[in-house]
């Protein structure tokens, strides 16, 4: 379907309009001749009430063959769904590892058809899968995206929440929202996903919106786990409160995932009504991680002089080098970085000293190699001499 989408405008797309897709499951892809957002609004109508339940969820940018979801929940009361799409035009596998609290990983592999989107019931994948917390780790054949839908209360639905996948791990998250108690008695989770093949020891840091201190607890995490974090019962000042929360590896970094989910209630239904999100990630100042999905983050800010750390973890090189393609003369201090060879798995390169320029204080970066793979730009600022 083809749409003329005005300047400066919002423009709907009712999709139950094409008597197609009136009554079916399905995925997206869209692609525009200028820049726009996109996101996903699901309504359903239950138990008499129009439009009773219902989640939204903004679009991704690219596909990627690794996706991280920390939230999922199965037993009596969620119904678990995970979502793939594959937009390309030939089939792919999907292998998801799901990462129960006490460590356990159980693996299934899906057949994802060409251009298709397949659902997962997680509930009924594995006895194991029946009753619990867990979080899951999608590996695909090919670039796919990832969602994962929660549902409740099974089997009579009257509300529910989704979000996108992270593509990318790491040893410190932020997470923006958050509420314990108030008029709705609503009650927060924070879902900490390790992924790292190592146990390890994480700090979680309540912020307050009023003037009480911050709180700090410590927790371990097993190896290839899931772990739950309820505020209202493991930091009683959080009774009342709406706070933001950071969650830090300590000691050896791990590879985490976190999110947010938050239940209110209304009247004497509990958990009329939830949010999830995903966390942000807090990476190492001036240092760029080289995944399998791209270079995170896409803009680093550095002081005068600074030189960056291009971290390859990734199983195969990376041939970074500055901008513009063929002649990578933009910053030629990330260039002489891979003058003689590209950064190998798992090694680290510097880039020479950057420094400001009041002509061009902004160096982009890409793969030489697979230039035209936007996941793989980015932009370094440096900042002037007389700026801390």
């Amino acid at each position: 379907m083809n749409y003329t989408v005005g300047a400066h405008s919002r423009f709907t797309v009712h999709v139950d309009d094409n008597k197609q897709l009136s009554a079916t499951d399905l995925s997206a892809k869209i692609v525009s001749d200028q820049p726009i957002l996109v996101e996903r609004a699901m309504y359903m109508t239950t138990g008499g009430k129009v439009y009773s339940a219902g989640h939204d969820a903004a679009g991704v940018t690219a596909p990627a063959k690794t996706w991280f979801l920390a939230e999922g929940a199965t037993g009596v009361f969620f119904d678990l769904y995970v979502l793939m799409a594959n937009p390309n035009t030939t089939a792919a596998t999907a292998t998801v590892d799901y990462l129960l609290p006490d460590g356990t990983v159980v693996t299934k592999t899906y057949q994802l058809p060409a251009q298709s989107r397949t659902t997962v019931n997680v509930d009924g994948e594995d006895p194991r899968l029946t009753d619990t917390g867990v979080s899951a780790r999608v590996t695909a054949t090919l670039p796919i995206v990832v969602e994962r839908a929660m549902w409740w209360p099974s089997p009579n639905w009257y509300e529910s929440h989704d979000s996108a996948g992270a593509v990318i791990t790491a040893p410190n998250w932020a997470v923006a929202e958050g509420q314990v108690g108030g008029v709705s008695n609503a009650t927060t989770y924070i879902l900490i996903a390790n992924t790292s093949n190592i146990a390890g020891d994480v700090n979680v840091t309540i912020f307050y919106e009023d003037d009480t201190a911050p709180t700090t607890h410590t927790y371990h995490l097993l190896p290839n786990s899931r772990f739950n974090v309820d505020t209202s019962a493991l930091f009683p000042a959080s009774a009342d409160q709406r706070f933001a929360t950071l969650v830090q590896s300590v000691g050896t970094p791990l590879d985490l995932v976190v999110e947010r989910s938050t239940y209110t209630n209304s009247g004497n239904v509990t958990w009329a009504a939830g949010t999830n999100s995903l966390g942000t990630p807090i990476f190492a100042d001036a240092t760029v991680l080289i995944t399998g999905n791209g270079a995170f983050p896409k803009h680093v800010v550095v002081p005068d002089g600074t030189r960056v750390a291009f971290v390859n973890k990734d199983t195969v090189s990376h041939n970074m080098k500055s901008q513009e393609h063929p002649f990578n003369n933009q910053c030629p201090a990330i260039t002489t970085m891979t003058a003689v060879s590209p950064i190998a798995p798992g090694e680290t390169r510097l880039t020479d000293n950057l420094l400001f320029d009041d002509g061009n204080n902004r160096c982009g970066f890409i793969d030489d190699a697979i230039f035209t793979n936007h996941a793989y730009w980015g932009e370094i600022v440096i900042k002037p001499p007389s700026m801390p």
